[in-house]
């Protein structure tokens, strides 16, 4: 059971720093959006939004356990996906990588 869910928790923990907002170089008013090559910027989630997603996982997890709803354990699940989150963002803009949940499904590594 806690095998389980610590992989669905790290399922959705991806999930969820790979749909992040991507800004895109069409928003430049300055040159006209035929001449634009489309880039991504992928950006890591917000601290509010880290907050708000581990303070929800974490009042689910502490249902089945209560060490859960620990300060340290939100606190270093907060702080490990907010550098997850800016590792990943970093990476994804080096390699110019694509997250859609198409690409995900057709190479599942």
């Amino acid at each position: 059971m806690h095998h389980a869910a610590a992989s669905v928790l790290f399922t959705d923990a991806m999930f969820f720093l790979m749909k992040r907002s991507r800004r895109s170089a069409a928003n430049n008013p300055k040159k006209p959006v035929s001449s634009i090559t489309r880039q991504v910027e992928y950006v890591p989630p917000a601290d509010y939004e880290v907050r708000q997603y581990v303070r929800l996982l974490c009042e689910e997890l502490a249902k089945v356990n209560p060490v859960y709803d620990e300060f340290e354990v939100r606190d270093g699940l907060m702080r490990f996906l907010t550098l997850l989150g800016e590792m990943t963002a970093k990476q994804m803009n080096a390699t110019g990588s694509d997250t859609s949940d198409a690409s995900h499904k057709a190479n599942p590594t």
